[in-house]
């Protein structure tokens, strides 16, 4: 049995597999543990046995390699080919042929595309707004415009603007796919 030193000790239970660990940890870190734990299951929280104290040093190490893992875990990385089949949703609207615009603007060559510059496309207030502040269509001003056109064109004009788009991309993958089907045209 072991005995608890301090009141600030207390008896966690983590389930992993089908092994169930039993742990005396410090109130502070079973918070940090907590939060490494969802995102990181490799993570293993140190068992204190045998009177053996997790000194301050150890806690402060854990939480520190726990963020080089996370910070190092590559981005979502697209696949034009799924890219491909996820753009024929865009298609009703866009074309990928220059010059040839629909209720959207042509595509082709749109990513690195400074803003408001396909001819022959009238752009709605909203992109018109953000323009005057300026932006280019590279990944990041995408990733966010494609899960919510209306919040990034109010977000780069620093007022309340809607899109003309109103078409969503909910999954992270999904944009990342199509982004990289756009490097591509």
């Amino acid at each position: 049995m072991i005995n608890l030193v301090t009141k600030h000790l207390r008896p966690v239970v983590f389930v992993q597999g089908m092994n169930i660990h039993r742990h005396f940890v410090d109130r502070t870190f079973i918070h940090i543990c907590a939060i490494c734990w969802r995102i990181v299951p490799i993570i293993k929280v140190i068992e204190i046995e045998r009177g053996s104290i997790m000194t301050f040093s150890r806690k402060l190490f854990l939480v520190a390699s726990s963020l080089v893992v996370l910070s190092a875990a590559p981005a979502v990385a697209g696949d034009a080919a799924k890219g491909e089949k996820l753009f024929k949703r865009c298609a009703a609207c866009h074309s990928l042929d220059a010059g040839v615009n629909k209720v959207g603007p042509s595509l082709a060559g749109s990513f690195g595309r400074e803003c408001g510059t396909v001819e022959g496309y009238k752009y709605g207030k909203g992109y018109l707004a953000a323009c005057e502040k300026g932006f280019t269509a590279d990944e990041a001003f995408l990733t966010d415009y494609l899960k919510d056109p209306s919040a990034k064109l109010s977000e780069v004009a620093g007022s309340k603007q809607r899109s003309k788009m109103a078409f969503k991309l909910k999954k992270d993958s999904d944009i990342a796919d199509v982004i990289e089907f756009l490097k591509t045209q």
